[in-house]
């Protein structure tokens, strides 16, 4: 089975100094230690420009181990003059992933500090404003940090102050258009704001920007397909929704606790496409999957009632549910007990004739 060598991602050296010893330090041990037996040419990457190194997506199919240990080696001493970004490396095997490495920054020891600071206290419930006193000291002695205004953006938009949060997304996605974590947070407000066309484009970009083997790319789909939805655009949702209810995601993953809300928003598509049978087949799916965080609402029962209906089951069981869940306009289609003998088909009666004596 033929594997693929995957990379992409960026650093930032975030001075011209830090650059330079990077770059030479690169030259070095390419002509010494490597002798050019890397995955793909690497001096052409570096910018001097912005005092970066950035990593366009590179899908190999002629990588060997050797070539993938080369090559992470010298980004991991790369990035020993770094102070933000990130570089991801992953070997796809049959469309899964058996191995990958992140090179994370190793440069301005305080820069770092200070953002996993910002990080620790984002892990701890109410210590957002404590996140972004920290981040800010990070912003002014790094301006050009991208994952820190990310991060920034998240918390203003956590705590409600939308405009300074689309400033720090805006201006992150200016200095790294390839970072996708912030046309992803950016989305957010774009929706609330009623900007749905705008929300969508940035939810493209992030797809565009991500791999199928990273958790965003699978966020980003759920997400547009909550968009499609809110258009009645149910086609193009559906298949969003199809594609992440047929991905395996471990519980590790973040978008794993996320399946039941997809099943859901997958038979509210269905739905809209007269589709009840399939509808009705997602929310027994739904039904089946354990998350206290998310039980099903009285709407859902009604409407998991409305498609049994559509197939021709009985849905009172659960609209009796809608309505113990507070969904009232359930009640209205309950049919009493005594009224449903008295709608019940009665069984044909065949009387015996008697025979003459």
């Amino acid at each position: 089975m033929q594997s693929k060598t995957i990379v992409q991602g960026r650093l930032d050296f975030g001075s011209k100094i830090a650059f330079d010893k990077a770059l030479k330090m690169v030259l070095y041990r390419l002509d010494t230690y490597y002798k050019n037996e890397i995955l793909f040419k690497i001096l052409p990457l570096f910018n001097e420009e912005d005092n970066t190194i950035v990593v366009p997506r590179q899908i190999l199919t002629n990588g060997t181990d050797k070539l993938y240990r080369s090559t992470l080696h010298l980004f991991q001493y790369t990035a020993q003059f770094a102070i933000s970004g990130r570089i991801g490396m992953w070997i796809s095997t049959g469309g899964k992933v058996s191995h990958h490495d992140f090179v994370e920054p190793e440069g301005d020891k305080e820069t770092l500090n200070e953002f996993k600071k910002a990080e620790h206290y984002l892990s701890q419930v109410g210590k957002e404003k404590q996140a972004l006193s920290v981040l800010d000291r990070v912003i002014t002695l790094h301006p050009m940090h991208s994952a820190a205004l990310t991060l920034r953006g998240e918390i203003k938009m956590k705590l409600g102050d939308y405009d300074s949060a689309l400033a720090d997304f805006a201006q992150s996605i200016r200095i790294d258009p390839g970072f996708g974590h912030a046309h992803f947070g950016r989305h957010f407000i774009l929706t609330r704001q009623g900007h749905l066309d705008k929300a969508m484009e940035d939810l493209q970009e992030t797809l565009r920007l991500s791999l199928a083997l990273q958790s965003i790319q699978w966020k980003a789909r759920r997400r547009k397909a909550t968009l499609h939805i809110a258009k009645k655009e149910f086609a193009e949702a559906a298949r969003e929704l199809e594609l992440f209810t047929k991905k395996a995601f471990t519980p590790a993953d973040s978008n794993y606790q996320d399946r039941k809300e997809a099943y859901l928003s997958l038979a509210r598509a269905y739905t809209g496409m007269s589709r009840y049978g399939d509808a009705l087949a997602c929310y027994e799916k739904a039904l089946k999957i354990e998350n206290e965080a998310l039980p099903l609402s009285g709407e859902d029962y009604f409407h998991l009632a409305m498609m049994r209906k559509h197939v021709g089951q009985d849905p009172q069981a659960d609209l009796i549910e809608a309505v113990r869940l507070g969904y009232e306009a359930a009640a209205e289609m309950i049919v009493p007990v005594d009224m449903q003998k008295a709608v019940k088909p009665k069984a044909k009666v065949v009387r015996k004739k008697k025979l003459p004596v």
